[in-house]
């Protein structure tokens, strides 16, 4: 698992280095202090087959589950934000 932009980025690239052109598939819930849009851009730059947004139960207590709606906020930011990037002809794994 990743909880970071950071790690969602390592982890995404071992996924692809281990399983080179195999379908990738990314469930996703987080606690609400993360970076969710970062995090998902992260996602989108993998290219899935398919994202799964989703809430679970996190240690701290249930506030600090992210709901699914919030999530599903994220995702079209964060779809935004990398269709800004790629118009622009940004990288993907700047500061923003």
């Amino acid at each position: 698992g990743a909880h970071t932009k950071e790690s969602a980025a390592a982890a995404l690239a071992t996924l692809a280095e281990v399983f080179p052109g195999k379908p990738l598939v990314v469930v996703v819930a987080m606690a609400s202090d993360k970076d969710h849009v970062g995090f998902l851009v992260e996602v989108l730059g993998a290219n899935p087959k398919a994202v799964v947004l989703t809430q679970v139960p996190i240690s701290g207590g249930k506030e600090r589950a992210t709901p699914v709606g919030q999530l599903l906020a994220a995702w079209d930011a964060a779809v935004r934000e990398d269709r800004h990037r790629r118009e622009v002809g940004g990288d993907r794994g700047g500061d923003g």
